[in-house]
């Protein structure tokens, strides 16, 4: 059984989340209860607040923060934390319309948000986040919490440390339908795994992220589970190290995505691409790009 609510839409909550431990078939998932109660309050990017840090900030637990489509930068749309444990940040148009360009360099660490101190109800939906720049996890910094990440977008996120886009230590993040291109960093080129915790990767895409392997994992102990994900083409490894061997296993692939456009316009999906559902054995979208190449 795979079940999964997808929306982008006022007070649109997904309430489970379904992944596949390792040597799990289609038939055995394994349902993560996201704790969360439905919104109570949804605060909404930019007609109530200027910025997602604003809303955030004023939410109570359980609320919903929905984002409206448009490109966000500057302060209060990157560096983004939560100061509470039980939250909903979702896109109300998807990740191909809602943007977090961080615009961080080498000069000016950006980082996209950070999830800490056992937040685990912390629910990221439907954005692309880009161009965030920090010593480790750029895009997603996760430390003894187990955020529930999907449909996501992750491209050009640079840490000179580990983890280009997301770096785990002692959480077991859910992170589904997921996109991670061109990210890169000395130690897992897309995602670092340190310490204790199983992260879940399911229907996700890891392509042409550098210079670390796309997921590196530090420690046996933090090996993730992963079901139905697709890594090829990053320079320094693919399916290797830890994670070597998963390939063969849960409809796991390394076959060309098929991408066409680029960073900067947003990239497509040929039709013969293996991330379609009609093109790969899961019968599902792998990552979180749905629109067609012209």
């Amino acid at each position: 059984m795979n079940r999964c609510l997808t929306s982008y839409g006022a007070g649109a909550v997904i309430l489970v989340v379904a992944c596949a431990l390792p040597g799990c078939s289609d038939e055995t998932a394994v349902e993560r209860a996201a704790g969360a109660p439905p919104p109570n309050v949804a605060h909404r990017v930019p007609s109530d607040y200027p910025t997602i840090q604003a809303a955030i900030d004023a939410a109570a637990l359980g609320d919903t923060v929905l984002v409206a489509p448009g490109t966000y930068t500057g302060p209060g749309n990157r560096n983004i934390t939560f100061p509470i444990g039980s939250l909903v940040l979702m896109s109300e148009g998807g990740p191909s319309e809602t943007i977090l360009d961080c615009q961080g360099t080498d000069s000016s660490y950006q980082q996209g948000m950070t999830v800490t101190n056992g937040q685990d109800n912390i629910f990221i939906r439907g954005f692309t986040i880009k161009n965030a720049y920090a010593g480790s996890g750029a895009a997603i910094y996760i430390s003894f919490a187990s955020p529930d990440i999907r449909d996501c977008v992750f491209i050009n996120n640079s840490a000179p440390i580990a983890g280009g886009a997301i770096w785990c230590k002692s959480g077991s993040p859910a992170i589904r339908r997921c996109t991670f291109i061109g990210n890169w960093s000395e130690s897992g080129g897309a995602a670092f795994l340190n310490a204790s915790g199983t992260s879940i990767f399911a229907d996700c895409l890891f392509a042409y992220n550098d210079s670390g392997a796309a997921v590196w994992v530090n420690r046996s102990e933090a090996m993730p589970a992963m079901f139905c994900c697709n890594i090829f083409g990053n320079p320094e490894g693919d399916w290797v190290e830890r994670i070597a061997g998963l390939e063969s296993v849960n409809n796991n692939m390394s076959v060309d995505p098929r991408l066409c456009g680029d960073a900067a316009a947003g990239f497509r999906l040929e039709a013969d691409s293996p991330c379609l559902p009609q093109n790969n054995a899961c019968g599902r979208l792998i990552g979180a790009i749905e629109l067609l190449c012209d």
